[in-house]
């Protein structure tokens, strides 16, 4: 949907219906008798649904080229409640944009925030200093 989406007004527009979505209540979180409390496919489904919005506002802020408002949408919006596997969702389309020098500055972030990442994103870190650019 973001690629048939090519007017900046239209991608903001998608923004903020994006977050508007995700601000109505979610039904799956509400107290329900008899349903455990934080299990359940409602509550997977619940939460991947919600996840998918916060990427849709994070692609939408990426094709208009504000990498910074799209981190900023996705730490928001995106619901975990691991900073390290965010930080690895974050890194993870920095990647996928080329985005070297934003990748670098969220790692380095999160390490002076006291989040241990993933031996793959420390990995990555070292080959990205020594060699300039991030592995495949």
């Amino acid at each position: 949907m973001i690629n048939r989406l090519r007017a900046p007004d239209s991608l903001e527009q998608a923004i903020e219906q994006a977050a508007d979505l995700y601000a109505q209540p979610d039904p799956v979180s509400e107290e329900v008798p008899g349903r455990r409390a934080g299990g359940g496919s409602q509550v997977y489904h619940s939460r991947e649904r919600r996840n998918r919005l916060a990427e849709f506002g994070f692609l939408a802020y990426a094709k208009l080229s504000d990498y910074d408002k799209a981190i900023s949408f996705l730490r928001v919006h995106y619901v975990t409640t691991d900073q390290e596997v965010l930080l690895y969702i974050v890194l993870d389309w920095m990647r996928a944009f080329s985005q070297k020098a934003l990748w670098l500055r969220e790692y380095e972030r999160a390490i002076q925030a006291g989040i241990k990442p993933r031996h793959s994103l420390s990995n990555a870190y070292d080959h990205l200093k020594a060699h300039g650019e991030l592995p495949k």
